[in-house]
């Protein structure tokens, strides 16, 4: 497995389905610890529902892009239900779904 030395962007996004929009989510990314990219960190986030309605069947994206490589790996989670209010996703509380790496960067 290849180590990062510059890490350009990582992306992690609610995808909501049936058309509704992410706009009133607010999603806060932990950043890994220095030196150190494994799921655990990559799928650690807080989310921030501020409507009073639950958004059904969404899932989190979330890529890497290595500053000279580009896109080093990608996958999606299992779909789940967002309530109203803060909730804190870590990687034990999802599965991942569709991973796909660079080869080299396993």
């Amino acid at each position: 497995m290849k180590k990062c030395n510059l890490l350009s962007l990582v992306i992690l996004t609610l995808i909501p389905l049936a058309g509704l929009s992410a706009g009133p989510v607010k999603v806060k990314l932990h950043q890994p610890p220095p030196g150190q990219l494994s799921l655990e960190h990559l799928w650690w986030v807080d989310l921030n529902n501020t409507t009073r309605e639950t958004f059904r069947q969404v899932w989190l994206h979330g890529e890497v892009h290595e500053a000279r490589q580009g896109l080093v790996f990608k996958a999606n989670s299992n779909k789940f239900d967002l309530s109203p209010g803060r909730r804190t996703i870590r990687l034990r509380d999802i599965s991942i779904k569709d991973p796909w790496y660079k080869p080299g960067y396993q």
